[in-house]
């Protein structure tokens, strides 16, 4: 995967669209989808939550998961390396996150932030299976590391 115009990328916050279903969000394949190649799971700057939620009703998205990034320019890890989590067949943390270029999103041009699959599995494994460990390792972090976190997308109460 390229790195472009790694020097204008200086997010705070990158966020993921997923689905609910009776107000509970789906955490799976279904929310956690990994596509293209090499396969990733997307993840997109926006200047604020209000934009990101703006996004998400656009899309369709019931609620987006927030990543806290900092001053991050080009990699970004995902939880301190001690910070184990419980999933079985994934990859311990810390999982990273490379901008790998500007995507245009609604006539606006967004980063891109990229999860590769073979972050979260070393094992040869589907893009469906890597999403089916994606989403409960993600939703381990909402309740247990404080720069990921929840916000409303197309569905209030997230």
């Amino acid at each position: 995967m390229s790195i472009a115009n790694t020097s204008s990328a200086y997010a705070n916050a990158v966020y993921h669209g997923v689905f609910a279903q009776g107000g509970t969000i789906i955490w799976n394949r279904d929310s956690f989808g990994f596509g293209g190649n090499p396969a990733t799971l997307s993840f997109l700057h926006f200047d604020s939550d209000a934009d990101a939620t703006a996004w998400a009703e656009v899309e369709g998205r019931h609620c987006v998961i927030r990543v806290d990034i900092g001053d991050a320019n080009q990699i970004y890890q995902i939880a301190p390396q001690h910070f184990q989590h419980q999933i079985a067949n994934a990859t311990p943390f810390p999982w990273s996150f490379v901008f790998d270029g500007m995507v245009n999103v609604n006539g606006v041009d967004r980063e891109h932030w990229a999860l590769a699959k073979n972050q979260v599995s070393n094992n040869n494994i589907s893009n469906n299976a890597a999403g089916d460990l994606a989403g409960p390792a993600f939703e381990f972090l909402t309740q247990n590391l404080a720069s990921v976190d929840i916000i409303d997308g197309a569905m209030d109460g997230c």
